[in-house]
């Protein structure tokens, strides 16, 4: 059995796995990196933790442990905040095309 992690997302309690924890965590990090700086940087982050949070209850209950996998598969639907900056000029990201 995977170890797990009480979180708070978008004000709603989730179990999540250790490494579904950690790669949801660096997610969020990244996005809030690619909007320092940006004045709408805050609501964003909060919009998009409500867009994780709301997919997770749309294929399961708030009580059930959500796996690394989930977590992924989430990653994947909203996209890389890297993708978004280029596309919306967020701030200046370490990488260079």
């Amino acid at each position: 059995m995977n170890n797990t992690i009480n979180v708070s997302i978008a004000g709603i309690a989730f179990i999540l796995e250790n490494e579904g924890y950690r790669l949801l965590k660096d997610y969020l990090v990244r996005i809030e990196v690619g909007y320092k700086g940006n004045p709408d940087g805050s609501e964003i982050l909060s919009d998009i933790e409500a867009r994780i949070s709301e997919l997770i209850l749309n294929e399961q209950d708030a009580d059930t442990v959500v796996t690394a996998e989930r977590i992924r598969t989430i990653i994947g639907q909203l996209g890389l905040p890297d993708r978004w900056c280029a596309a919306k000029g967020c701030a200046s990201s370490s990488s260079t095309p």
